[in-house]
């Protein structure tokens, strides 16, 4: 079997998985792709190389998801063979994102060290609209009432609105005290896997205005929300609230089973958030092999002082011209 006919047959593969996920981050970030298989299980992963935050083997970059795929017997080898090259490179330690539970145990088999920061929220699209609107929290659903009643304007997007998007997305993580992707990140990763129908882009606007959009993942029966922005000024409004309802319920139309709120830090505001939607919490462990000392907590403190110093500090165009440098030293 090839990597698509393997991803197709795990049901708990995700657009991460895919090569085209990998290879465009490794012609954006000029990172180096390891795209490992083995009688009917891959692995990707990629080989990100900083000053600031250390060498890492990351699978995958940007991704909530990551690890092997496929036959779980055929995934050791292929465990053995990334701390192989994970030494060779001599990296600080690999990554493996929220694996699957056979994977995970694996993974410990090998001497991983599991820490679950991250959660998610996973919503049953199979009970129906009905249930689905029931089960929201009384706020959000004033919330989606109240967009209704504007003058807003949902639509799919298509590759001639990505710039449009981006200056909306750019504004966001100024705001968040985020590094921002560079905008041929976007237009790379819509050109790899849009033609197989695996990214959708929802845009919300007023008065020919964009002021919020989504992106989504859809995979296999799954829709994973990865990335959202949204004019601040506009808020009041509620956009964000509709736009997220209306992708629940497109999914739903289309046959989709589950839709995957995306990682979060637990006890966030955009945990709870996402919590009042009425999906099951799930947590998203991450495995570490480290070769010498272990993450140290000075690198979270690096983090924490990067996002205080982007959001108060630094200026929006700095912010721009700076942000891709520093996110892709981050994956």
């Amino acid at each position: 079997m090839n990597w698509e006919e393997i991803l197709k047959q795990d049901s708990d593969a995700t657009t991460y998985h895919t090569r085209e996920w990998t290879q465009s981050l490794a012609e954006i970030h000029k990172y180096e792709p390891i795209l490992l298989e083995n009688r009917g299980a891959i692995f990707p992963l990629s080989i990100i190389r900083s000053r600031l935050f250390g060498n890492r083997m990351i699978s995958v970059p940007f991704g909530d998801y990551g690890g092997p795929c496929g036959d779980v017997e055929n995934a050791e080898r292929l465990i053995d063979d990334a701390i192989l090259k994970a030494r060779q490179a001599r990296v600080n330690f690999i990554e493996i994102r929220a694996p699957t539970k056979p994977q995970a145990r694996l993974l410990e088999k090998k001497g991983f060290e599991q820490r679950t920061d991250y959660h998610t929220f996973i919503l049953d699209l199979t009970v129906g609209i009905e249930s689905l609107w029931k089960n929201i929290e009384k706020r959000t659903r004033n919330g989606v009432t109240h967009a209704k009643k504007q003058n807003i304007n949902l639509r799919n997007a298509t590759y001639d609105d990505l710039e449009s998007f981006y200056s909306v997305y750019l504004k966001t993580m100024k705001r968040l005290g985020s590094p921002p992707q560079p905008l041929i990140f976007f237009k790379k990763i819509w050109l790899s896997l849009q033609p197989k129908g695996l990214i959708r882009i929802c845009l919300a606007e007023t008065e020919n205005e964009l002021v919020s959009a989504a992106v989504f993942f859809p995979f296999a029966g799954k829709m994973h929300y990865a990335y959202s922005c949204s004019l601040e000024e506009m808020r009041h409004l509620r956009v964000n609230d509709l736009l997220l309802w209306n992708a629940i319920s497109a999914a739903s139309d289309d046959g989709f089973r589950e839709f995957d709120f995306g990682r979060t830090r637990r006890n966030s505001g955009v945990f709870y958030y996402k919590k009042g939607w009425g999906g099951k919490e799930k947590e998203l462990p991450y495995f570490y092999k480290f070769f010498g000392k272990p993450l140290e907590e000075r690198q979270e403190k690096q983090y924490e002082l990067l996002s205080r110093v982007w959001k108060a500090i630094l200026p929006s165009s700095a912010a721009k011209a700076l942000g891709p440098h520093i996110i892709r030293q981050i994956g």
